[in-house]
């Protein structure tokens, strides 16, 4: 939510939806590293993120407010942001510690039903914490902006997303955990 002098804004989350799980070039998982403590790596060509959001805006209610438009009705946009990272490689370790009297009396019939099987595994954990985590993207492919009014704005925001981008893509790199 925003207020200012100007408009009142409010951004709402809609949806997000990821596309590339189908691309796994090596899944190395549960290797053991210490007590409790299991490393993962998962390695992928790409991954695709649509982030689905809804912007109300209207007139400022402000008393400084630069427009005096407190009857103008608000103005909604549905707009999907989508940017791809390619390469990834994420490397996690995860400390889990398991009941093993749970464990125990896990009936292996129960497991054999695929809707079970994650339930009946999670029962068992008593802990469980990220210990490390590293992420290494090798290309990340500048975000665009579809669903405004119409694609001259599509444009116009795609443009201007593509240039904060360039601006600041490799500080986001260097954010990234590793």
């Amino acid at each position: 939510e925003g207020h200012d002098k100007l408009t009142e804004t409010t951004m709402s989350l809609v949806s997000i939806r990821v596309q590339g799980l189908d691309t796994f070039k090596e899944l190395d998982l549960l290797n053991v590293v210490g007590n409790y403590t299991v490393r993962n790596l998962l390695k992928m060509e790409r991954l695709t993120f649509f982030i689905e959001l809804e912007a109300t805006m209207m007139a400022s209610s402000l008393s400084s407010s630069f427009i005096d438009a407190s009857n103008a009705k608000p103005i909604t946009e549905v707009f999907t942001i989508a940017f791809t990272a390619n390469d990834i490689e994420i490397d996690f370790t995860i400390l889990l510690a398991l009941n093993e009297m749970t464990l125990g009396t896990i009936q292996l019939g129960s497991m054999l039903h695929t809707t079970n099987i994650l339930p009946c595994l999670f029962s068992a954990i008593d802990k469980a914490s990220f210990t490390g985590l590293a992420l290494t993207v090798t290309d990340l492919v500048p975000p665009t902006m579809t669903g405004f009014l119409d694609r001259g704005i599509d444009q116009i925001m795609s443009s201007g997303a593509t240039a904060l981008f360039n601006m600041y893509e490799k500080a986001m790199i260097r954010a990234m955990p590793n």
